[in-house]
């Protein structure tokens, strides 16, 4: 089972390179010519026709002030822009290496959680736990020494897999002459990153070995978080909201990126009847994320611990 994690793993790490060399091709200079007629045309369109732009953007905006009396179209402010806001090639390195190891967090801690599992679950099946206990009959120790060991050798997993992601995705887009400016803060934020991620594939893989001694079975385990991330999350988090927060695919993605949002629907009623909806964002704060899966990964250890101590191995 840990054989197939890292391979799948290291699969999806060369698809996303590939990915990357292809998302890294800037655009051509027939398609740049194109963009900068495109932005001559809509300049000299606009300059010709501007006021009746205005009048017409001033005419849907007071319709829309009836409903919402918040509605700011500023239409004073229209037009073409400039030629850049029109260029649609893609970022080079140096504004996309900070979400590039967060990119691959939900695989490398779901990965971690499988071999946490497996670690322990094959232990039970194959009843070698039952001759560890034998020659260490004190299970305290034994189940902190399971604990500590899968947190630890999932750590060099991380690093080699992230300094693989990494260096290959600078390598493509080099190789496509994207890299554009990489500086001191640009190398804080992606280690930045990669420490979070290593300490939470080093959670994740601890939390697998927990799941793994309640329910003693790698298929169960996984089948569980599985179930918990289609109902919990993908069902009940899309029907009530205010659980969002407190949920793990949030906090675990706030962790990733060091902070993250999420959209909530407010509505009001109108006074013809019907109602207006607007969006608002919410914030879950790296904080927030740390404590909420640091109370999970203790609970769980803390009652895997009472279950191996008290439950016949056997």
């Amino acid at each position: 089972m840990n054989q197939l994690a890292v391979l799948g793993i290291l699969a999806v790490v060369l698809v996303t390179i590939f990915g990357s060399w292809r998302n890294s091709v800037p655009i051509s200079d027939a398609e740049m010519a194109q963009i900068q007629q495109d932005y001559d045309i809509a300049v000299r369109d606009w300059e010709e026709n501007k006021d009746e732009y205005i009048a017409d953007c001033q005419e849907l905006e007071a319709a829309d002030r009836e409903l919402n009396p918040s509605v700011d179209y500023s239409c004073e402010e229209g037009g073409p822009g400039d030629l850049a806001s029109w260029m649609y090639g893609p970022p080079p390195f140096a504004d996309a290496a900070a979400r590039i190891l967060p990119g691959i967090g939900f695989l490398m801690v779901f990965g971690a959680f499988a071999m946490g599992v497996s670690f322990i679950a094959a232990e039970f099946s194959s009843g070698a736990i039952g001759n560890w206990l034998t020659f260490e009959p004190r299970r305290g120790r034994v189940y902190g020494s399971k604990v500590g060991a899968s947190g630890i050798s999932v750590i060099p997993i991380a690093l080699v897999t992230g300094a693989l992601l990494l260096g290959g995705t600078w390598l493509v887009y080099g190789l496509n002459d994207n890299v554009g400016t990489v500086t001191s803060e640009t190398w804080r934020d992606v280690g930045d990153s990669g420490v979070r991620l290593v300490l939470l594939t080093a959670g994740f893989a601890v939390l697998g070995v927990a799941m793994g001694t309640i329910v003693r079975h790698t298929a169960a385990a996984i089948g569980i978080i599985v179930g918990y991330a289609i109902v919990v999350e993908g069902i009940i988090g899309t029907l009530f909201d205010g659980l969002r927060p407190r949920l793990l695919a949030l906090n675990l993605q706030a962790v990733l990126e060091g902070g993250t949002s999420y959209w909530t629907s407010v509505c009001e009623p109108n006074p013809d009847g019907g109602q207006t909806c607007s969006g608002i964002e919410q914030q879950v704060s790296l904080t927030s994320g740390v404590v909420t899966l640091s109370v999970v990964l203790v609970v769980l250890v803390a009652v895997a611990a009472v279950v191996f101590r008290r439950r016949d191995v056997n």
